[in-house]
């Protein structure tokens, strides 16, 4: 099923979305439950898909450049530069590479008691010179860039349990970016550093850091006060410091110093705190704000009980007002704001400016959808798709016969898909030129996962690398991982080299 506020697919028995915290109410789940039994097989097939994927993604590292910062803990760290780490056929455990691609560590694990090579997959490197790595008993351990393992084998790491509300919710194994990691064994929660040691110990979940230095802390130890479902939540620093009580009913976090909670006495209504607790603006809903980033700012929609949706700032200023159910997003640049979706087709889809003043409004007929990074937003209606520069409102469209699927950009890039009448998944560049991608259309599924402008398409065996615009990279690839300006490719046939993302010309090679 889908979320009603921001639309991604979750379980069918999902109490929360595990991408934007919303609370998923009863009669959403009976009425899920009713159609569940025509989809499933569908979405069982996907769902295999995605996990091969990710096991292929998740199979190898990519670099991370020269570092020299001080972490939130005080830990030093100096890494090489493009240190890159993969399994490979003929390793116990993995191989490190330096930026020349030589091998400088070889069978790394192999000593460690505990440890059972080959290693399933590792994680990119973080700046401190860390990745995360799965051993065959999909056990996850800490390994710095010379190659030694730093810590003992988690059942978890960096990931939460299902239904976790809030923002922090992640699935995927990654690096950390501030240098410290969640991990759990058997009922425990640990918050681990660079080294290796443990800062903090809980029995509830420590949800996964992103990119800000505080995340979310639950207290499952509630659940049993008098038998009652009482999980409390709080905010905790990388350090291990706990700087909001573990006391809400909800809680996620906005950024360092901005949080949106609700209380167990107030059901009604939310709030947007800051750091020390004080309220900022508090928002009578019966569902979560949703939070959008820009580059610079930051913007918080929500719907009241009148069927009105307003959009803050940070400070708590209202910035737009619209009498209908939505939320909005936001452009990468923070100029626009867009609606993500809208009850009524009669509405009028209106994209505004950041001081919340009307600047492109579209037609009834269409189905708008995300607006990627060169600020273009996707369209499509019953003469075809294509996409409208919001800088200059010119449109860019194609005939093409559709179905009930809709085009729209893969994340922020200019790749676009939809899926034809014939169940396949047909992908267009930044011209709307159709992407010839047989392997693909055939499976009639595809899995993709867009990170710094790259887009993986996984096929039968390994998958297609593409850039942001749509230009294929690579054919057959087995692991690809971009950074800045390159992109890490090794190909099923082991020949592994780096390339610039936006030519495709290759700076080194290892064959």
């Amino acid at each position: 099923m889908k979320c009603h506020e921001c639309h991604q697919r979750i379980e069918v028995q999902a109490k929360y979305c595990p991408y934007c915290g919303s609370t998923i109410e009863a009669k959403e789940l009976e009425k899920a439950s009713r159609v569940a039994m025509k989809t499933k097989t569908t979405w069982n097939r996907k769902g295999i898909l995605i996990i091969l994927f990710l096991s292929i993604f998740l199979g190898g590292g990519f670099w991370a450049w020269q570092g020299d910062a001080l972490s939130t803990i005080g830990f030093k760290q100096k890494v090489p530069k493009q240190v890159i780490a993969y399994p490979y056929q003929d390793a116990f455990g993995l191989n490190i590479l330096n930026e020349d691609l030589e091998v400088v560590a070889q069978d790394v694990g192999a000593e460690v008691i505990g440890f059972t090579g080959p290693v399933s997959y590792v994680s990119g490197f973080n700046e401190y010179g860390v990745a995360v790595v799965r051993d065959q008993n999909s056990l996850f351990w800490l390994v710095n860039h010379q190659g030694e393992i730093i810590s003992e084998g988690f059942n978890t790491m960096n990931s939460s349990p299902f239904g976790i509300s809030g923002p922090e919710s992640s699935y995927g194994i990654s690096s950390s970016f501030n240098g410290v990691h969640t991990a759990s064994n058997d009922d425990k929660y640990f918050l681990i550093n660079t080294t290796g040691d443990v800062l903090f110990e809980t029995v509830g979940v420590i949800l996964p850091f992103e990119v800000n230095d505080v995340t979310v802390l639950n207290d499952y130890s509630r659940s049993h006060n008098n038998g009652t479902e009482r999980i409390a939540s709080g905010v905790i620093t990388d350090s291990g410091e706990i700087v909001i009580p573990v006391k809400y009913h909800y809680l996620s976090v906005v950024d360092n110093e901005h949080f949106i909670v609700k209380e167990w006495e107030y059901e009604d209504m939310y709030r947007l705190i800051d750091r020390s607790g004080q309220t900022i603006i508090q928002i009578e809903t019966d569902t979560p704000p949703v939070v959008a980033h820009t580059d610079n700012d930051v913007f918080i929609s929500a719907t009241n009980y009148w069927g009105e949706t307003t959009v803050f700032n940070i400070n708590g200023e209202s910035m737009l007002r619209v009498p209908y159910i939505t939320n909005f997003s936001a452009s990468e640049n923070g100029e626009y704001l867009y609606p993500g979706y809208l009850d009524d087709n009669s509405q009028q889809y209106i994209v505004y400016t950041a001081e919340g003043e009307t600047h492109f409004q579209g037609d009834k007929i269409k189905d708008y959808h995300r607006v990627n990074n060169n600020n273009w937003l996707a369209f499509s209606d019953y003469s075809g798709f294509g996409y409208i520069d919001l800088e200059t409102r010119e449109s860019v469209q194609i005939p093409y016969e559709m179905n009930d699927s809709y085009f729209s950009f893969i994340n922020g890039t200019n790749v676009g898909t939809i899926t034809n009448n014939r169940g396949e998944h047909v992908f267009f560049n930044s011209r709307l030129e159709e992407i010839f991608l047989p392997e693909t259309q055939l499976m009639g599924h595809f899995v993709q996962f867009e990170l710094n402008d790259i887009v993986y398409i996984y096929k039968n065996k390994g998958f297609y690398v593409l850039n942001k615009d749509g230009d294929i990279l690579s054919e057959d690839a087995l692991y690809a991982f971009a950074h800045e300006d390159s992109v890490y490719i090794q190909e099923t046939n082991g020949k592994a080299y780096l390339l610039n993302k936006d030519t495709g010309k290759i700076i080194k090679e290892k064959k």
